[in-house]
């Protein structure tokens, strides 16, 4: 979400990422103890509720 005026009248809900996203722009590793597998799960999911 961008921190200027720009968002102004737009739902939260439109700038929902997935983890991955977030990690890929901040080079951070989140998750980083949990199984490969389980992270590569997790990590891939975009909220929709």
């Amino acid at each position: 979400m961008p921190n200027d005026a720009s968002v102004k009248g737009r739902g939260w809900k439109s700038f929902r990422v997935s983890v991955r996203q977030v990690e890929r722009e901040t080079g951070l590793n989140f998750l980083s103890n949990v199984q490969p597998q389980v992270q590569q799960i997790i990590e891939s999911k975009v909220d929709s509720q």
